[in-house]
């Protein structure tokens, strides 16, 4: 059996050159939002990619009915892969983003560091692929949980 590879990058941060990370300490901005509090709605024009430095934000969408449905949760160490993609594709917002935790802290990272990053750090592409690789998944198993159901 393979054993894992302990130099490996575990978080997005962990896997940067220096120069990406000294670019991000430059121009990035800090959020602190409360418990509770949702921090985007459906629909909202997001101007970078979110970075979870602490804590845990959950991203969910309401049904009919006003219920909400959760998508996926988004953890420290982690990017929101929807503000990515929404950076990517020049798209709005797909759904609701509330904080999970007393102790949240997001690195906002603006659209053009971010896409620069993109282009300069290998890492920071195969992170994204394994991210939404993942997320399909994760999305898939879903899917399947909610058709199966009697």
């Amino acid at each position: 059996m393979a054993s894992a590879d302990k130099n490996k990058p575990t978080t997005f941060l962990d896997g940067l050159s220096s120069d990406a990370v000294n670019t991000l300490e430059m121009n990035t901005s800090s959020l602190y939002p409360n418990e509770g509090a949702t921090i985007i709605h459906k629909g909202d024009k997001i101007g970078g990619a979110y970075l979870i430095s602490s804590g845990t934000l959950k991203v969910y969408t309401l049904d009919v009915n006003g219920n909400e449905k959760p998508i996926y949760h988004v953890s420290s160490g982690e990017l929101c892969i929807f503000s990515v993609n929404c950076i990517f594709n020049k798209m709005l917002y797909p759904a609701w983003v509330r904080n999970e935790t007393e102790d949240t802290h997001i690195i906002s990272i603006p659209t053009q560091v971010f896409q620069e990053l993109y282009d300069s750090e290998l890492w920071v592409r195969d992170y994204l692929v394994n991210s939404l690789s993942h997320r399909i998944f994760d999305l898939m198993s879903s899917i399947e949980e909610v058709t199966t159901q009697v």
